[in-house]
């Protein structure tokens, strides 16, 4: 051993003992049995060997545990009004409302159509419409439950307008004039209204989202004109949390959406996040997967809408843990169907009914072949 130290102490030129010692110990390794296996090292996370262990380490007692996925590089789609901006309930309780109460009482209690347009315009499949569209089935709505012959005519009058006609002049009919007061009451409201402010929850999912998702592309479609929108951004501070924005010059949600998917953004996974019915009928259109934000009646807040998807289900879905089955789609579609969702996260035996989306989801689509009504997906199947 001494002819051997020496010569591992001459190949190695130490001059140190510590060193020669250490050398020697080394040399021992490679040679004695005894030593065999004492010098293993745990493989570094993210090496080969970790890779092809997989979830096996953590059944092991490896000390790094599971490996992740690596994060999805998504095409994330924002809707504007709603998700982020609370306008839906700001023009209700703001502008649309008080002006239904004011013009279209006619004998109903008070504050009863004030109610009503707060609960079509927020609450039911009409959420994000055109205020022409939630006009019409705010009135439906009182003349079923107070009959009115005047209702029943300019319910007629609203039906046999053109679609795209958003002004009219003071004509010599009743509906009409009727109809033109209606807009310019909203109009000067909308001007003292100011904007609406955030939506609860929205602001930390922004600024957590270069976080959680890096490669993440943002969209934002607006319903509003492109340079208000892209002001309100600006204002919020939220400038720089978006990747391209678009407005109302753009089309619909829906076609606005297509035609993003023609430019190169459909190589990867997309996933639209809104609150509206035709934030979904535009994922539908993309064949993209779409998130429902539903503020539920028990905590009725939507911070933790935005704390649930921030903190699980944006997460899962990024890591390829397909947790699509625990996203509020249920929720969402007793919003679609018009089913109150007063006391639905209760007890109720309803809720562990696994049919009872897709029963929901026959009710709202029979609903939506009346006259007038929001058309939805050609099936159940379509959701996703």
């Amino acid at each position: 051993m001494d002819s051997a130290a020496g010569s591992v102490k001459w190949r190695y030129g130490l001059a140190d003992s510590m060193a020669y010692e250490r050398s020697v110990l080394r040399t021992a390794r490679l040679v004695d049995p005894a030593f065999m296996g004492f010098g293993h090292r745990r493989a570094r996370p993210g090496s080969a060997k970790v890779r092809e262990r997989g979830e096996d380490q953590g059944a092991r007692g490896y000390a790094y545990g599971p490996v992740q996925k690596p994060a999805l590089r998504i095409l994330l789609v924002l809707e504007s009004e709603g998700a982020i901006f609370d306008s839906p309930e700001h023009e209700a309780s703001s502008i649309h409302g008080p002006v239904f109460e004011s013009l279209f009482s006619w004998g109903a209690e008070p504050g009863m159509c004030e109610a009503t347009w707060r609960e079509i315009a927020t609450r039911s499949r009409w959420r994000g419409e055109s205020p022409l569209a939630v006009l019409k089935a705010s009135l439906a709505r009182l003349n079923t439950l107070e009959p009115s012959l005047r209702w029943t005519a300019f319910i007629r009058y609203l039906e046999a307008l053109p679609r795209d006609r958003s002004t009219l002049s003071t004509g010599s009919s009743e509906a009409e004039a009727l109809y033109s007061e209606w807009l310019r009451r909203c109009e000067c409201r909308e001007e003292e209204a100011g904007t609406p402010p955030l939506v609860q929850g929205a602001r930390a999912f922004l600024e957590d989202l270069p976080s959680i998702a890096p490669e993440a592309d943002v969209l934002v479609y607006s319903s509003k004109p492109e340079s208000l929108a892209l002001n309100r951004w600006e204002v919020a501070g939220l400038g720089s949390s978006f990747t391209r924005l678009a407005g109302s010059e753009r089309g619909s949600f829906s076609e606005y959406l297509y035609s993003a998917l023609e430019h190169g953004y459909s190589r990867r996974p997309i996933l639209v996040v809104g609150t509206s019915v035709s934030a979904w009928k535009a994922a539908q259109r993309a064949q993209a997967r779409f998130y429902p934000l539903v503020r539920s009646e028990r905590d009725s807040s939507w911070e933790v809408a935005w704390s649930v998807f921030r903190s699980k289900h944006l997460p899962e879905y990024l890591h390829g843990r397909d947790g699509c089955s625990a996203w509020p789609m249920g929720e969402f579609l007793a919003m679609v169907s018009g089913e109150s969702l007063v006391g639905r996260m209760g007890s109720d035996p309803a809720d562990k009914d696994e049919q009872r989306p897709r029963r929901l989801w026959t009710q709202a689509s029979e609903e939506s072949r009346q006259p007038g009504a929001t058309p939805l997906a050609e099936s159940f199947d379509e959701l996703s």
